[in-house]
Order: structure tokens, then sequence, then C-alpha cells
């Protein structure tokens, strides 16, 4: 497309906070972009993610005359000869969102219907990408050492994230799962009484 790939990841509930771009190292732009200009990229809305439109022209949330009176295009963009954008909307998984933004200089110009077209056939194949890196990355994290030690161990033990969906679990866990009324996984989280879900909660 005649420019800079990236996909950007961040909170749903906290952009702002957030986010981390994807990227090879592109040196001090990077870094200045993880350490600050995420909170003045005007291209990337505060919308709810099932509001985002799943192919869109920077244009089309920024017109031309109020992107180059910003901070982040006079100390962000413009050094680095870009000016337009494409952003595609990839998924919204837990509370993370994923989009591929595309950016190019004035030069070659802004992005056309035609390619915006052929980005939305490929955002298919993005999206089953980004699914199977996700879980290769639960796999990896399966069969870490910390992993291996967990499962070592006598007493039962499972770990969960803040909406209680269990990441991993050892062998005495599924073993007091398989036994306990109290205790069970449903639809990947972990349920329980009144007093689990108490400690859940904390």
């Amino acid at each position: 497309f005649g420019g800079r790939a990236v996909i950007y990841r961040f909170s749903a509930a906290n952009r702002a906070m957030s986010e981390v771009a994807m990227v090879a190292d592109r040196g001090p732009y990077t870094e200045a972009y993880q350490l600050y200009y995420h909170q003045k990229n005007v291209w990337i809305t505060e919308e709810r993610p099932e509001a985002i439109r799943p192919v869109a022209p920077s244009e089309s949330v920024v017109t031309e005359s109020e992107l180059i009176r910003t901070e982040f295009y006079a100390d962000y963009l413009r050094p680095q000869d870009l000016r337009h954008g494409l952003s595609c909307h990839l998924v919204a998984a837990n509370d993370d969102v994923y989009r591929l933004g595309l950016l190019r200089s004035k030069r070659i110009g802004a992005y056309g219907e035609a390619e915006q077209r052929l980005v939305g056939r490929i955002r298919t194949h993005m999206r089953r990408a980004v699914d199977i890196a996700q879980h290769v990355g639960e796999l990896k994290l399966r069969s870490s050492s910390g992993f291996e030690a967990l499962d070592r161990l006598r007493t039962a033990a499972l770990v969960v994230d803040a909406e209680a969906r269990v990441r991993c679990s050892n062998g005495a866990a599924e073993a007091v799962l398989g036994q306990c009324s109290a205790l069970r996984v449903s639809h990947g989280r972990l349920r329980g009484d009144a007093e689990v879900r108490r400690a859940l909660a904390a």
C-alpha cells in the first residue's frame, strides 16, 4: 500500500493508558509514540468496538485541514513524511481491541476506494492471524517452565484473569474441579458459590 503498517492493541476500557503499537523498532519515533504521542493520535477514536467501521480512511475521522493543525501531525507525522492513514478494525478479544493502521505520505495521496475494498477483503485473514497469535501465546504460557513448576505442585492451582477466565490449571486443580460442586469451570470461566465469587472479586 505504499507506506507503513502497524498493529495497534489497546484496552477498550482505557485506551489512553494502555495502547501499544506492535511494530519492529523504528528508533526514537516508536518510543515517542509509546510514551506520549499515542495520547495525541487523533485518528483513533473512543468509539465502542461494535460501533467501529471495519475499514476507515483517516479523512473520515479528521479532515486534512484539521489534521495539519494538530500536535500529532506537526511533531510526529510530518517529520516522518506521513499524512494519510487507513484504519482496519481486526478483533475485540477480551478487553483488548486490535486494529491495523496503514500510513503513507502526502506525495502518494489518500487511500482510495479500491484500496479500502482490498483491505476489507483481506481483513478476514488478518483477523484469523491475530486470533491464532493469541492462541499460540496461551500455548507458550502453558508450556513455559513456570507452568511446568505449577503442574508439579500437589496443591490445586489455577491462573485466571480479571474476568475469571481460566488461563491455565495444574493436574491437581483438574482433579478438584471434577469432584467439587462449589467450584467449576463453565464456558472457560471459573464459577463457584458465593464465597468463591467474593474471593474472585477481591
